[in-house]
C-alpha cells in the first residue's frame, strides 16, 4: 500500500471567539484500489474542529472520504472557537491526518494554523467614589480581566484644573486571564485653605493599556473594554471649622476642669499593663540621626495596628542587662511605626526598646537600638567683613565666638543687614518666590555631617508628602541678607501665607523643627 497525499487550503486561517473558519482538506488516492480515508485533527483546536464530508448512502461515518484509485476528494474541516475567555487569544497549531480505513499504516499529514482574535473584557471600579479631607483622601482602583488575553496596564490620573497631586501605587497591573488586581490612589489638594465651604475636586484615573500597536482611542473620556476610565473626587473642607473652633474652647475648658481636678484630688498612678508573650513585640527597630539633637526610631508596620506603642530611651551603660536604666519613656499611636526623639546631646550615643500595647497588656522589649548624634554645626565667623554682613566695628563679642545655627535662627525675625537692596533680582533659572512664604531649613555643608543631615530631614519631608527645594545662599539676594555666606538653604513650600506654611507642616505630623522655619523671600525683613 501506498501513502494518500493530504493538503489544507488555507494554511493559515483566523476566527474570532465565538466565530466559525472553515479549512479544505483534499486528499489523493495514489493506491490501485477504492480506499477510505478517516480524517482527524489533532491539536489544542481540537475541541473546536468539526470533519464534513460528502456521506456515501447507508454509511454514518461523518469523517471518512471515499476516493477512487488515483482521484482526489475534497472534505471541510470547521474551527467554531468559544465565546469569551475560553479561548486564549494567539496562535494555535493544528493538524489534519488522514487514515486508510483499509490499511492503518496507510496514512498522510497536514498541518496549519490557527489565530484566535483578541477579546478585551476589563471591567474596574474606584472606592469610595468621592472622599473627604482636609489635605487628602484615599481610594481604591480594583480591575478585572474576563477576556481572553493577557493585559498590562498603566494607571494614569489627572483633574482638568491640575488642583491635585497624585500617589499612584503600583503604576502598572499585570492582569493575566481571569486574574484581578487592585491599587492604591491617593490624592492630596494643592491648595488647602483655613475657612470657608467645602468644595468639590473631581479626578480622572484611566488605565492606560501598556502594549505596542495599541491605536488612541478617538475619545480619551469614554471607557472601553480594553481602556477602563474611573471618575473620582475629593470634597476639601476647609482647616478651621466651626466645630474645630468649638472643640477647641471645650478642649480648653476641659484641660481647665482636669486641672482643678487634679490639683484637688489626689492622684492616682495609672495602671501598669501586664507583659504578656501574646502581644507580638514590634520587628527590625532602627534609629536614624535626624540632626545633632534628634533621632528617629522607627520599627516594621503592624499588619494590624495595637492600641499604642511605648518607646523607652535606656542608658547606654546599661545596654544589654536584664534590667537596664530607663532614662525616658515616649508613647506613641499604634497607627505609627516612626517617631522623632529630640532634646538629645549631640555626639552621643542614644539607645532604645520598643513595647506595643493591646488592651491591658503588653508585649516584652525589644532588644535595645543605638545611634550617635553627629556632632552640631558650628560657624565660625569671617576674619573679614563680607558686604553683607556687620562690619567688626558693630560686631559684638558673642557674634564673634563660634556658635551653633539652628534654623529658628534664620526666621523672620531677623534684619536686614545695612549695604544691602531687598530688590535685587535673582539670577535666571533660581526660584522666584515674589511675596510667596517658605519653610527654611539653613545648613553649611562644609561642616562635617551637615549634608547628611539634611538628606535624611528632605527625605522625610517628601515622605510626608511636601515639595523640597535647595538654593544657594550666595545666588539669592532676599536670602543672602537672611542667612550666612556660603550656606545652602532647603526649602519646602512655597506658600501664598505664613499661616499656610505652617498648617502644612502641622499636617505632616513631623516635629515643628524638623519642617523649617516661616520665611518669605520676598521680603527680608
Amino acid at each position: 500500500m501506498t501513502d494518500p497525499i493530504v493538503r489544507i487550503e488555507p494554511t493559515r486561517v483566523k476566527v474570532e471567539p465565538g466565530g466559525q473558519a472553515p479549512v479544505t482538506v483534499t486528499v489523493r488516492n495514489t493506491s490501485d484500489i477504492v480506499e477510505g480515508y478517516r480524517l482527524t485533527v489533532l491539536g489544542s483546536a481540537s475541541a473546536w474542529a468539526d470533519v464534513v464530508t460528502a456521506k456515501d448512502p447507508g454509511r454514518d461515518e461523518s469523517d471518512v472520504v471515499r476516493v477512487y484509485p488515483g482521484q482526489e476528494a475534497t472534505a471541510t474541516v470547521v474551527f467554531a472557537a468559544p465565546a469569551g475567555s475560553a479561548g486564549t487569544a494567539g496562535e494555535v497549531p493544528f493538524c489534519v491526518l488522514a487514515e486508510s480505513v483499509v490499511d492503518p499504516s496507510s496514512s498522510a499529514a497536514a498541518e496549519g494554523d490557527l489565530e484566535i482574535g483578541r477579546v478585551d473584557g476589563l471591567t474596574a471600579s474606584i472606592t469610595p467614589v468621592t472622599s473627604t479631607g482636609r489635605w487628602s483622601g484615599r481610594h481604591t482602583v480594583k480591575i478585572s480581566n474576563w477576556g481572553n488575553s493577557a493585559a498590562k496596564l498603566r494607571l494614569v490620573a489627572s483633574d482638568p484644573d491640575d488642583a491635585l497631586g497624585y500617589l499612584v501605587s503600583p503604576e502598572t497591573l499585570d492582569l493575566p486571564v481571569g486574574s484581578s488586581a487592585v491599587a492604591a490612589v491617593r490624592v492630596r489638594s494643592r491648595r488647602p485653605f483655613l475657612r470657608g465651604t467645602p468644595v468639590r475636586l473631581p479626578f480622572r484615573v484611566v488605565a492606560e493599556p501598556d502594549r505596542p500597536g495599541k491605536v488612541p482611542t478617538a475619545n480619551p473620556a469614554v471607557s472601553d473594554p480594553g481602556r477602563p476610565v474611573l471618575d473620582g473626587a475629593l470634597n476639601q473642607k476647609p482647616v478651621l471649622t466651626r466645630g474645630t473652633v468649638a472643640l477647641g474652647a471645650l478642649g480648653v475648658l476641659a484641660a481647665a476642669a482636669a486641672v482643678v481636678v487634679l490639683v484637688t484630688a489626689k492622684p492616682t498612678p495609672p495602671p501598669v499593663p501586664a507583659v504578656s508573650e501574646s502581644v507580638a513585640a514590634p520587628q527590625d527597630v532602627t534609629v536614624t540621626p535626624v540632626s545633632a539633637t534628634s533621632v528617629e526610631v522607627g520599627w516594621s508596620p503592624f499588619a494590624r495596628p495595637p492600641d499604642g506603642i511605648k518607646i523607652f530611651q535606656i542608658d547606654p551603660a546599661t545596654k544589654g542587662q536584664q534590667l537596664p536604666v530607663t532614662l525616658e519613656e515616649t508613647a506613641v499611636a499604634g497607627s505609627k511605626n516612626r517617631e522623632v526623639i529630640p532634646e538629645l546631646p549631640p555626639e552621643q550615643e542614644a539607645c532604645f526598646e520598643v513595647v506595643a500595647i493591646r488592651g491591658e497588656s503588653e508585649s516584652v522589649r525589644t532588644s535595645e537600638a543605638c545611634a550617635t548624634t553627629p556632632a552640631a554645626p558650628v560657624e565660625v565667623t569671617p576674619s573679614e567683613p563680607s558686604p553683607s554682613e556687620p562690619s567688626p566695628s558693630e560686631t559684638t563679642p558673642s557674634e564673634t565666638s563660634p556658635s551653633v545655627t539652628t534654623p529658628s535662627e534664620t526666621g523672620p525675625s531677623g534684619t536686614t543687614p545695612s549695604g544691602t537692596s531687598p530688590s535685587e533680582t535673582p539670577p535666571a533659572g533660581l526660584p522666584q518666590f515674589g511675596d510667596q512664604w517658605v519653610l527654611a531649613l539653613p545648613f553649611s555643608p562644609d561642616v562635617p555631617g551637615q549634608a547628611q543631615i539634611m538628606a535624611t530631614r528632605r527625605e522625610l519631608l517628601e515622605n510626608a508628602g511636601m515639595t523640597v527645594g535647595e538654593l544657594e545662599v550666595s545666588d539669592y539676594p532676599d536670602a543672602s541678607q537672611r542667612f550666612r555666606a556660603g550656606w545652602k538653604v532647603l526649602y519646602v513650600g512655597p506658600f501664598a501665607s505664613r499661616a499656610e506654611a505652617e498648617a502644612e507642616c502641622a499636617a505632616s505630623g513631623l516635629d515643628p523643627t524638623l519642617c523649617g522655619t516661616p520665611y518669605q523671600p520676598g521680603d527680608p525683613t
